[in-house]
C-alpha cells in the first residue's frame, strides 16, 4: 500500500497535476492532518467569491468586503501570510443571508434531513 500522506511522493505528484491543471490556491487541494483548520488562505477565500456569491444570493463586492474584515495577518500560513477566519466569515454571511439553507443538524437549522 502506498503512503498517501501529504508529504508522500504519490500525494506530491497528484496535487502538482490538479494545480496544473486548474490552478487555484494549494489549500484549496490540501488540508492538515485533521482536516479541521479554522483558516483559509485570503487567496483561497478570494477563489470562492463568485460561488459563495451565487449561493448566498449576494453581491461578490459584499462577499470580498466581508473576507477582507474576517482577515488576519495572524494564521501562521506562508510565514504569517494573511488568512481568512472561516467560521467568522460563515457567520457574518448568515447574518446577510439568513435564508441560506443551513446544514442539517446545525443550530438554528429547520432541516430535518440529518444524516441521510
Amino acid at each position: 500500500m502506498k503512503n498517501k500522506a501529504s508529504q508522500s511522493p504519490w500525494s506530491a505528484k497528484l496535487i502538482r497535476g490538479a494545480l496544473l491543471a486548474n490552478p487555484r490556491p494549494a489549500d484549496l487541494v490540501t488540508m492538515s492532518g485533521s482536516g479541521l483548520d479554522p483558516h483559509i488562505s485570503l487567496s483561497a477565500a478570494q477563489y470562492q467569491v463568485a460561488g459563495v456569491a451565487a449561493a448566498r444570493g449576494l453581491s461578490p463586492v459584499v462577499v470580498n468586503a466581508l473576507i477582507k474584515e474576517c482577515a488576519t495577518g495572524t494564521g501562521g500560513l506562508a510565514g504569517g501570510a494573511e488568512v481568512v477566519n472561516v467560521l467568522e466569515l460563515n457567520l457574518a454571511l448568515d447574518q446577510l443571508s439568513p435564508e441560506y439553507p443551513a446544514s442539517p443538524g446545525s443550530p438554528g437549522s429547520t432541516r430535518t434531513d440529518a444524516g441521510r
